[in-house]
């Protein structure tokens, strides 16, 4: 009777979701067709799916009746067949609306796997070499920029220390040293009035 009831729904619902898509497709709106079309075969393949689900529970029911599994078998049954349905609806909605990523990413793969099987070692070889001197080539940009930028700090540290400068340069050259390792420029004092606040505080 549980069997002949869910079947009953199973057809019910996909019945159902045919009119809504027979509907949607002959519904006059503002909706392009290109859209209701796609919406239209989600509803229609959903509705395959939820059946396939249903089909797939009943035949895990049927082959736990003879195990000790039997007292919970249409449990299982019913638990197997929710979350493959479950899983199943979640990857044909998303292939529908990513149809177009779907295709590129297994357009990439296969060429890269095509692109595997002709390669030869030495092909390979002078592909390794070329990125070994790439990545050489970045290494030593990334070392000569922090070069630059230590060497520029190291320029301003002593300029901001030199007591030999003049009050006023040496001044500014510790202004433009925290500026550069990264003192609140609220905190770093920029004029006599702000020497004469920083005292009186």
């Amino acid at each position: 009777m549980t069997t002949g009831k869910n079947f009953a729904r199973i057809i019910n619902d996909t019945f159902v979701s045919l009119w809504q898509a027979v509907k949607l497709l002959t519904t006059k709106t503002e909706v392009p067709l290109s859209v209701r079309i796609k919406e239209a075969f989600k509803l229609i393949t959903t509705a395959l799916i939820a059946t396939g689900g249903f089909m797939l529970g009943e035949a895990v029911s049927a082959s736990l009746a003879g195990t000790p599994f039997a007292p919970i078998a249409d449990i299982i049954g019913t638990g197997v067949a929710a979350v493959m349905t479950g899983m199943a609806t979640a990857l044909v909605v998303y292939l529908f609306d990513h149809f177009a990523e779907v295709v590129d990413g297994v357009k990439s793969i296969i060429k890269t796997m095509a692109k595997g099987m002709t390669v030869t070692s030495d092909q390979l070889k002078a592909d390794y070499e070329q990125a070994i001197i790439r990545i050489d080539g970045i290494y030593r940009d990334v070392l000569e920029e922090i070069y630059v930028q230590y060497d520029h700090l190291n320029k301003l540290a002593d300029l901001a220390f030199d007591l030999g400068l003049k009050p006023a340069k040496q001044f500014y050259a510790s202004q433009e040293y925290a500026d550069e390792v990264g003192v609140d420029r609220d905190r770093v004092l920029r004029s006599r009035e702000d020497v004469k606040k920083y005292f009186k505080n």
